[in-house]
């Protein structure tokens, strides 16, 4: 007698969807979010998850074989394990989803984290403001907090909580930035500081000429000397041959 019950149950479900038309709306199958179905929590409006699949069992709740008290029981939330727990012949699952009027969208999880820029190189003394941009697994940007670390604290440091880079020593060192265990990391080369530039010697014009008129000087008071002692010889000598000639 309960095989009995139970098949006409199942052929009730099957005569709701194929002649009243029940769950119409699976033509326009979208993405939903556990929030867009938590919105739809009663029997008057009955939003069901049932293995990553949303179904509006609104209208099948009254056509339950089981009662209506099962299905309003899950509305708004995710009814996978209920669903799985019972038999279900494949009458009862093809029925099941003409119901359906979407997919339950993926929750976003952080999967990528990239870090900009992607070689940095600084000099000694300098600093780099490293960025980390995080993707959930479509690619599309997701809100997450990361921390930094250096590899080599002695060629570089870095600020764990605004990824700001300081120069220490040149090297190169790895920068890491870490979500829970999704990781993006690159590599900075630190260069040292170039030479100081001596400064240059400046003559002054005034000094250049000062030095010329020096050496001037000096060279025509040493001819000068040279030339009295000349004289003074000539002289001598002019005076040493006139004694003997007066002599004469």
């Amino acid at each position: 007698m309960k095989k009995i019950i139970k098949s006409l149950g199942l052929l009730a479900i099957v005569f709701s969807v194929s002649v009243l038309g029940f769950g119409a709306n699976f033509a326009q199958a979208v993405d939903y979010t556990a929030a867009d179905v938590a919105s739809h929590s009663t029997s008057a409006s009955c939003w069901v998850i049932i293995n990553n699949t949303v179904y509006d069992l609104t209208n099948f709740i009254p056509l339950h074989p089981g009662g209506p008290a099962i299905i309003i029981s899950v509305c708004g939330k995710d009814g996978t394990t209920l669903f799985n727990s019972g038999p279900h012949p494949d009458t009862a699952i093809n029925a099941l989803s003409s119901y359906i009027i979407g997919n339950l969208a993926a929750v976003p999880v952080l999967t990528t984290i990239n870090v900009t820029p992607a070689t940095p190189a600084v000099v000694v003394g300098n600093t780099q403001q490293m960025t980390a941009t995080t993707l959930d697994q479509n690619g599309a940007a997701i809100s997450a907090t990361v921390s930094w670390t250096s590899s080599n604290p002695a060629v570089g440091t870095i600020n764990p909580t605004t990824g700001l880079f300081t120069a220490v020593a040149a090297g190169t060192t790895t920068l890491t930035a870490t979500s829970g265990a999704v990781t993006g990391s690159t590599v900075a080369t630190v260069t040292a500081a170039p030479a100081p530039i001596p400064p240059s010697v400046h003559h002054d014009d005034d000094d250049d000429e000062s030095e010329i008129e020096d050496r001037d000087g000096s060279n025509k008071s040493e001819s000068e000397k040279e030339k009295k002692t000349n004289n003074g010889r000539y002289e001598k000598n002019s005076n040493y041959k006139n004694r003997g000639s007066h002599k004469d």
